[in-house]
């Protein structure tokens, strides 16, 4: 798979709020983060008959547990209109969903689609529903973006200040905030852009 790296997009926002203890000023970059892991959608189709702990006993193999499923969805058995033509059972459908590192993202799908093809007791359906970053990568690209932010936005409060015929203070406090929930692509390797946002306010007088 090929490497990917990340940039820090160049559009900025920024925003200004008076209050009794101070003047906040809050300044938003827009960074672009690679992902870090791949989310996999498993769908096992089973006769409706059959116990979900059989089917557990199966698709644990390809590290699949019921901690993982998200959706149940049964289908109706169909009577056949012809004598001698079978109809169709009665089925239930499971939806699994599992995250794994990005770097073994490919690999999990052959090894589930193998699986699938050893398997025709049950129908499997394996795709990629999406790429995220974890924690740790989000918070990599915090450190690196933060000291930039806390200056522009400490620097747009004064100014606020000033304009407004007061002398800008102290530092009162200082907060962060970006979006930690995963992002949705069509390929592995697209990167996404997260916001992240440093505020600051100042006394005055």
């Amino acid at each position: 798979m090929p490497a990917i790296c990340f940039f820090l997009a160049a559009l900025t926002f920024s925003a200004t709020a008076f209050g009794e203890e101070g003047l906040t000023t809050a300044a938003t970059r827009l960074m672009t983060v690679a992902p870090t892991d791949a989310t996999l959608q498993v769908s096992v189709t089973a006769e409706a008959s059959r116990p979900l702990a059989d089917v557990l006993a199966k698709v644990k193999e390809i590290a699949l547990g019921p901690e993982h499923i998200s959706t149940v969805f049964s289908t109706p058995g169909v009577a056949s209109p012809a004598p001698g033509i079978p109809g169709v059972a009665a089925q239930t459908i499971y939806t699994f969903r599992l995250t794994v590192p990005l770097a073994q993202a490919s690999a999990s799908l052959q090894r589930m689609q193998q699986f699938g093809s050893a398997n025709a007791d049950l129908r499997i359906q394996v795709s990629t529903a999406g790429v995220g970053a974890n924690l740790a990568a989000l918070a990599e690209v915090q450190k690196q973006v933060f000291p930039e932010l806390y200056k522009e936005a400490k620097a747009r409060a004064e100014q606020a200040i000033r304009d407004a015929g007061l002398s800008p203070g102290r530092v009162l406090a200082i907060s962060d905030s970006f979006v930690t929930t995963g992002f949705y692509v069509t390929a592995l390797t697209t990167s996404a852009q997260v916001p992240y946002s440093v505020s600051v306010r100042l006394a005055f007088e």
